[in-house]
């Protein structure tokens, strides 16, 4: 049902398997499933709760600092972003080390951009108080 963006059916169907058998080898994989799920419906507070979760249960799964970016990214905070890909960076996931370094310079890169735009509006309210070049 999540390939099939039927969302409200995959939730429920990942909701029962964790009910069932919290306990299973693959239940991170689940949890981060429904992580995306919450965030593909717009429930980015659900979705950062799961995440939390997984990386509090499971603190060598890396999906679960990376989708705390993820999340955190769409809400517009980059800075927080950016810490949870460099916590993935940090880790041992040879695997998603590589997505996590681009995150990182995509998070920092809209730092800079909001930083040169508050910059360009502290110039044109207070002109002749500029930096120097």
């Amino acid at each position: 049902y999540f390939r099939m963006r039927d969302l409200r059916k995959a939730l429920s169907d990942l909701n029962k398997a964790i009910a069932l058998d919290p306990d299973h080898s693959n239940v991170d994989w689940t949890m981060k499933c429904r992580a995306d799920v919450y965030r593909l419906q717009g429930n980015f507070d659900g979705a950062l709760k799961e995440c939390k979760e997984i990386a509090d249960k499971f603190p060598g799964f890396a999906w679960g600092p990376y989708m705390l970016g993820v999340i955190e990214y769409e809400r517009g905070n980059y800075k927080e972003a950016a810490v949870h890909y460099q916590k993935v960076v940090d880790g041992d996931s040879e695997h998603l080390r590589p997505f996590a370094q681009v995150r990182i310079f995509l998070a920092r890169s809209h730092l800079k951009q909001e930083a040169a735009k508050a910059l360009a509006k502290f110039r044109y309210t207070w002109p002749g108080n500029e930096w120097p070049a």
